[in-house]
Order: C-alpha cells, then sequence, then structure tokens
C-alpha cells in the first residue's frame, strides 16, 4: 500500500457526489492506495439534506442506506462517525446560547452561516427569527461534530490526501482545515466558480 487517502463524503444520500467519489476513491486504489471511506449514520445535529426532507430518523437512514448502497456496489469499505469517535464522546453545546466562533482552531460560525443559507435558501440569517436561529444554532453544532470527526480521525492516522467536496460548507470545508493544519494536502470537487487546486466533475452522462 503506497498510502491512504480520506474520503469524507459524509451526506451519503447525494447521488451523483456519492457516485464522483467512488470513482476518484476506486481510481486511488487502482493505483495501490488504500480509500478511506468515511459517512455520516444519523450522527450530525441537522444537516442540509433535511432542508428538503423531514427532520427525523427515517431521513437518516435513507441517507446512509443510498451511500451504503454505493460503496458495496464499489467494493468499498467504510466507517462511520461512531467508528470515529470514543464510545464516550458527548456531542458539543452552544453556551448560553451563543457559539464559540472558533472550535478547535476552526472558525465553525463561517460555515454554520454559509450551511444555513444553503438550508434556509437565503443569504440574510436573522438570528432574531426563531426559526431562522434555530438552524444556524444546529448547524454550529453540526459544525463542532464534524470538527472532532475530523480531528480523531485526520490527526489520528497518517493520511496522504484529503479529497472532498462543496468546500464552502461543513461538510467538505472542516476536513480541508483540519487537514490543511497538520500538514496533510486537500483538494475539492463540486464547488461553483473559479478556486485554484480544484477538481471538477461533468456529468455523470458523459
Amino acid at each position: 500500500c503506497k498510502g491512504k487517502v480520506l474520503f469524507p463524503i459524509t451526506e451519503g444520500g447525494q447521488g451523483l457526489n456519492t457516485f464522483n467519489h467512488c470513482v476518484l476513491a476506486h481510481a486511488f486504489r487502482t493505483r495501490g492506495y488504500e480509500p478511506v471511506v468515511l459517512l455520516c449514520h444519523a450522527a450530525l445535529d441537522l444537516c442540509i439534506r433535511k432542508h428538503r426532507s423531514p427532520d427525523d430518523q427515517s431521513t437518516c437512514e435513507l441517507c446512509f442506506h443510498a451511500g451504503s448502497n454505493y460503496f458495496d456496489e464499489f467494493g468499498l469499505d467504510y466507517v462511520t462517525f461512531d467508528d470515529v469517535l470514543p464510545e464516550s464522546y458527548d456531542t458539543p453545546r452552544i453556551k448560553e446560547g451563543k457559539a464559540e466562533l472558533v472550535y478547535r482552531g476552526i472558525d465553525v460560525d463561517d460555515y454554520a452561516t454559509s450551511s444555513a443559507r444553503k438550508f434556509l435558501q437565503r443569504y440574510q440569517i436573522d438570528h432574531n427569527d426563531e426559526s431562522q436561529g434555530v438552524v444556524y444554532d444546529r448547524l454550529v453544532r453540526s459544525s463542532m461534530q464534524i470538527v472532532d470527526v475530523a480531528r480523531e480521525l485526520i490527526e489520528g492516522s497518517e493520511f496522504d490526501a484529503v479529497v472532498t467536496y462543496h468546500s464552502a460548507y461543513l461538510y467538505g470545508g472542516i476536513y480541508l482545515d483540519v487537514a490543511a493544519e497538520v500538514g496533510v494536502p486537500g483538494i475539492a470537487f463540486g464547488t461553483g466558480g473559479w478556486l485554484p487546486q480544484t477538481l471538477k466533475f461533468g456529468s455523470v452522462r458523459n
């Protein structure tokens, strides 16, 4: 084995992104690397997927089932958040209704804000509006959870690279930030606009 490459997919139910991850993971595997695929399994407080789906266990199970099916078809093993975090893990909480803007060195406010914009389909988040504020607060907690997962996984193993997507949102950007802190190269795909060191895909039909 030449080394390990982390593919923190997290949201397996996004078919196109999961398919692209699988293709890349297989490509690295055929060249002698060990792909490490990471999935959430009903672990996050809130995820972007639930802005159009029920906020309950059924959405999480359908998302996980869809992702795990892709990996099974590609013959890829995967790990879940629960596999990475210790059994005694306690989900971080926001103290006194305010987010810790920087959690373990990562700006979780930035990722929670961008993800809340995606979730609520609006640019400005009104924190005085209870429904909007709750979404933001829960996405802060999700961001903190991902920071803990990323640090536990990336700092505890020797990865040659981290390959993820949508670096503006909590699913992708947090892993890249943690990787950068420990000197692991990272690359993102599927991000809109022009960014240096960014890999882009066309339609799967191509």
